[in-house]
């Protein structure tokens, strides 16, 4: 007898996320597949075999999920399943994030119509408990800024720290 045990997709896991122990048989997880197989063997008349499985992982969106679906198949009998866990619900949790903006490079006076370089690091930081998903930083230049050499240069740094490298000619006052 075999069950087939598929863990939710959305479920975000890794080998080490899953540990089990089968009372009868082997069972081994197919990380790409994310697919539990219990190989049982036979199974004697009134006898029971038990898997246990442990799960550690992140739903990365809220709803209700399913966790895993069973399905059992053997030689002598009707295929069994899917059977299903009861669910859990999973809560939107909030993160928080740290933005800050440092003008690392060129004046901080300058004189109107006048040509110079600024150089301005943009850092986020996740200072909450959980992960955050799909952060996006919006950087809205002066509305004054003139480019004189061609659009700004942005450089990244482990997808955290953005550099900005912008050489304008400044009409107004800059604001940083």
């Amino acid at each position: 007898m075999i069950v087939k045990d598929v863990i939710n997709a959305e479920l975000e896991l890794e080998d080490t996320d899953v540990s089990l122990t089968p009372s009868l048989g082997s069972a081994d997880f197919d990380e790409n597949m994310s697919t539990v197989t219990w190989d049982i063997g036979d199974l004697g008349s009134g006898n029971t075999a038990t898997l246990e499985v442990e799960i550690t992982g992140a739903f990365k969106y809220p709803g209700f999920k399913i966790i895993n679906f069973a399905t059992l198949t053997g030689d002598n009998i009707e295929p069994v399943g899917p059977v299903s866990d009861m669910g859990v619900c999973v809560n939107e949790e909030g993160g928080q994030i740290e933005l800050t903006k440092t003008l690392t490079e060129g004046p901080t006076e300058i004189n109107a119509c006048k040509r110079d370089y600024w150089e301005v690091n943009i850092t986020i930081k996740n200072i909450s408990e959980v992960k955050i998903y799909d952060a996006k930083v919006v950087d809205e230049l002066n509305k004054y800024f003139v480019f004189t050499d061609g659009v700004p240069t942005f450089y990244s740094s482990a997808g955290t720290v953005f550099t900005i490298q912008i050489q304008v000619q400044l009409f107004g006052v800059l604001e940083i």
